[in-house]
């Protein structure tokens, strides 16, 4: 049956031959040199993906597994699987993290990045940083008129996902909103990684989600950040008066309904700012808002003003109305 054996099949049993008389370099090197010629058979690309492993050569099994998937799209994720699985066994290998790392970002699995580095060498993760922090930096180069091109979105989250893991959330964060500012058009991918590092510690982080709210801005979506407002009502004073400056520099004048200005005059009531917030509400009252986000944030403002005379009479207004 040999005799039938076609080339890539023929290469492989030639190159297992050298590693049963213990060639083990001479075997990778010889692949090296072949598996163009070897990936063409999809039976032999993935034994060859598994062989290399076995022989503990990762930093090669990786390299030919991204020509492999250019080649044969459905073998993609069973040898990402098997990547996956024998990951563990090579913690020094920085081709196999990078292909790993590359495939869980463009699945949107900041988890499984994560995962991924909590299982490897620290020179290796360190090279990966090295290596997302020179690409950003280049597409931020590069980036036509401070446009930034959809294309090199993926290159901001992974440089941004490797600063949340450095402890560096603030600055991950401030990347994050000044790319969807600049994307020029909604790139969903942005507003789920900072939603991801914002519910990472339990709960929601405040300020995690007022960077939210920034990037919804950013991307023209007023809808989405409203949505996220009511988050700002138990943050700390300081994300408060921010969240207030963003309101009313960025939301409240794009901003068709009444809600922008119902929720600004509770973060001032919050901020401590109780004259704000009801003379915010007593314009609502006089021109005729009497819904229930009015009245909802009325009885929100007399009740933490602790029986202070404006908010009261704000209430009697509102009851009058």
């Amino acid at each position: 049956m040999a005799l039938f054996d076609n080339k890539p099949r023929r290469l492989l049993k030639n190159i297992q031959k050298l590693t049963n008389d213990n060639l083990i370099d001479q075997a990778a090197v010889k692949i090296e040199q072949e598996y163009p010629y070897m990936i063409e058979s999809q039976d032999v690309a993935r034994e060859l993906v598994a062989f290399l492993l076995d022989i503990a050569y990762p930093d090669l099994a990786a390299r030919i597994s991204e020509e492999i998937f250019k080649k044969h799209v459905d073998l993609r994720g069973v040898i990402l699987r098997h990547l996956d699985e024998r990951h563990v066994e090579f913690p020094r290998s920085y081709e196999l993290l990078r292909v790993l790392w590359h495939t869980k970002m463009m699945n949107l699995d900041f988890s499984g990045c994560i995962s991924l580095l909590n299982r490897v060498d620290r020179i290796a993760e360190a090279k990966l940083f090295d290596s997302l922090e020179s690409a950003s930096k280049a597409a931020e180069r590069y980036s036509l008129d401070d446009r930034i091109l959809t294309g090199e979105v993926e290159k901001f989250l992974s440089w941004c996902l490797a600063l949340h893991r450095k402890g560096r959330n603030r600055e991950a964060l401030e990347i994050l909103a000044k790319v969807a500012e600049n994307i020029g058009e909604r790139d969903n991918r942005i507003p789920k990684l900072i939603d991801w590092i914002a519910t990472r510690r339990g709960g929601r982080d405040p300020e995690a989600t007022l960077f939210l709210i920034k990037s919804y801005i950013g991307m023209g979506d007023i809808k989405e950040a409203l949505a996220d407002i009511p988050v700002m009502f138990d943050a700390p004073v300081e994300v408060v008066l921010e969240a207030i400056s963003v309101l009313e520099k960025d939301i409240i004048p794009k901003d068709l309904s009444n809600k922008s200005r119902v929720y600004l005059a509770r973060l001032h009531a919050v901020a401590g700012r109780f004259d704000d917030a009801c003379g915010i509400m007593e314009h609502l009252i006089e021109e005729e808002h009497l819904d229930t986000d009015v009245e909802r944030a009325v009885e929100f403002i007399e009740e933490i003003s602790e029986n202070r005379a404006r908010p009261l009479l704000v209430k009697a207004k509102y009851k009058k109305a």
